[in-house]
């Protein structure tokens, strides 16, 4: 990722949507933007709401999508995954939210089928970029045998600690998408400097958002 600030802002951007000049994206560290965002709220589902304009109701949800220019989409978080997934082809966009109970329920797999039913992307043809997120030196799970799934379980680092950037890409490749058109930052936001939940209840969160231009 690459690092980038103002006077008032600071961000991140991933390396993979730095050839694309159509698209406006960030990871917002300590700050955040003054513009408008569309945000959700965000519930630990699997369910993507496609956006056309900024709405006039409470979005219950935990991916947003579009492929209207100059509406910006955004997604809260701390240590759990938020991620973009953006069709250069057909110019959409995803921007998701991926706990762990996102990741059972594989918000990802329901994040491309519904690029796929709604904009006519094809797997292969879609970027993936994954943000800082718990890292598996900290992502303990001591009751792992009843919350995640046995598929999971070769994800394990170390006993009750899991690789979810891992499971992600397993998830997204299974699905299609190139394993080099994915960027997972392995920022781990426990051990960085980032807001992190289970590091000390922090209720601050990071905003990444997408805007196409």
């Amino acid at each position: 990722m690459i690092a980038k600030e103002t006077d008032s802002f600071q961000w991140l951007e991933f390396n993979l949507l730095q050839d694309f000049p159509e698209v406006k994206h960030y990871v917002s560290l300590k700050t955040l933007p003054p513009e408008p965002i569309i945000l959700a709220n965000q519930v630990h589902g699997n369910r993507v709401e496609p956006i056309a304009e900024f709405p006039k109701k409470e979005l219950v949800c935990d991916a947003l999508s579009t492929q209207t220019k100059n509406l910006p989409i955004g997604i809260k978080h701390a240590d759990c995954q938020a991620a973009i997934i953006y069709d250069p082809i057909h110019h959409a966009t995803v921007c998701l939210h991926a706990g762990w109970r996102g990741s059972v329920q594989n918000i990802y797999a329901e994040s491309i089928e519904h690029m796929q039913k709604h904009y006519h992307s094809s797997p292969s043809d879609l970027l993936l970029c994954v943000g800082p997120s718990l890292g598996p030196e900290n992502a303990e799970f001591i009751h792992y045998k009843t919350e995640l799934p046995k598929e999971f379980w070769d994800y394990q680092v170390k006993p009750h600690y899991f690789d979810f950037w891992a499971i992600t890409k397993a998830q997204a490749v299974a699905c299609g998408i190139h394993p080099h058109h994915i960027e997972i930052a392995k920022l781990d936001t426990y051990s960085g400097d980032f807001f992190s939940y289970r590091r000390n209840k922090t209720q601050s969160r990071h905003l990444t958002a997408i805007t196409l231009l």
